[in-house]
């Protein structure tokens, strides 16, 4: 039997299931307030979905996180201009120091204030293999063969693959000059002709490596 999708949400007007959010009485009052900042026609039986609350605790966490970077470039400042009635060399130590942390340090930083922790689970180490490499060479020397393309070079691309787990190990081939780009889009697809071609390729060179 289907849960009939009977409750509206005050905020974005759609409706979901009671499984699918809270009620405005079983909010915190911080949350609470921020919807009726916006909404104040809402009562304690409004109903209020997750996504919603998602968005009300993410646009409170980045509140907080601005007010407690003005009031740290406000003592910064006042410092600097203490500092500056002598002959001191001055130096904004924030901005030295932020602008090295990295994008998850900063969100440790963050999160830290709300007792939660940020943790990063999918990591891989950047990997570089070098053009002049018996592997890159025997790849290519295999792809200029069988198609006769010597123009196009080996590249270097900011994306992840798998290959990043293997210390001597590149992503190779695919998409071959002439196939039309629709790789990560709508209507992604890839012709049978290529598709052989990309086999025979992979043929030849597990074979050139191999032997």
């Amino acid at each position: 039997m289907a849960i009939k999708k009977n409750q509206i949400c005050a905020i974005c007007g759609n409706r979901f299931t009671i499984m699918e959010g809270l009620f405005l009485r079983d909010l915190s009052d911080l949350l609470k307030e921020q919807v009726l900042k916006t909404n104040s026609y809402a009562k304690d039986s409004s109903f209020i979905c997750l996504k919603d609350m998602q968005k009300l605790r993410i646009a409170r966490m980045q509140t907080i996180i601005d007010q407690d970077l003005r009031i740290d470039q406000k003592m910064s400042d006042e410092l600097k201009k203490e500092l500056e009635k002598d002959t001191y060399v001055i130096t904004n130590i924030n901005d030295t120091v932020y602008g090295k942390r990295t994008t998850g340090q900063r969100l440790a930083d963050a999160v830290a204030k709300f007792d939660m922790k940020y943790e990063n689970f999918d990591y891989v180490a950047p990997l570089y293999v070098p053009t002049d490499s018996e592997l890159v060479q025997t790849l290519m020397q295999t792809y200029q063969d069988l198609t006769g393309d010597t123009e196009s070079k080996p590249a270097i691309s900011g994306g992840a693959t798998f290959a990043r787990t293997m210390h001597n190990c590149v992503a190779f081939g695919g998409m071959l000059p002439t196939t039309p780009d629709f790789m990560h889009q709508a209507n992604e697809n890839w012709s049978k002709a290529d598709m052989r071609k990309a086999m025979e390729i992979f043929a030849e060179a597990i074979y050139r490596l191999c032997v």
